[in-house]
């Protein structure tokens, strides 16, 4: 999947109906991605109105490995999404295309960590086996 295809705006529409529910259709355009230090999401929705809990900002990220690393970058991005959009809680999509690494160690981080966003891990391995 090109991250290009992410603002398309019917490829825009599917993610942010089947994640937020079906009022979220048309209530979203792509934004900015990138902040002052330099960190760049692949995809960020916000919506049209004022963000609000039943229209939050929403990430969208494409990543071939899944592991701690990339989830500690994904709680940055979150956290910047937070601060910008009036401390609206985010939503985060993590589009998984190659790996899981799931250590133990990763599993601690994700049940001892003060998430305040949800992640949904998607990988082509439950759709392609």
């Amino acid at each position: 999947m090109s991250k290009a295809m992410l603002a398309n705006k019917e490829v825009m529409n599917l993610i942010l109906t089947s994640i937020i529910g079906k009022h979220a259709k048309g209530q979203y355009m792509p934004r900015t991605c990138e902040w002052i230090d330099g960190k760049r999401a692949d995809m960020i929705y916000g919506p049209m109105t004022p963000p609000s809990n039943l229209l939050p900002p929403v990430i969208v990220e494409v990543q071939n490995v899944v592991d701690e690393l990339y989830m500690h970058r994904l709680q940055k991005y979150c956290n910047h999404i937070y601060e910008t959009f009036d401390n609206i809680k985010p939503v985060a999509l993590t589009i998984c295309v190659k790996s899981i690494r799931w250590a133990q160690k990763m599993l601690r981080f994700i049940v001892n960590l003060n998430i305040f966003f949800f992640f949904f891990i998607l990988t082509y391995f439950f759709f392609l086996s």
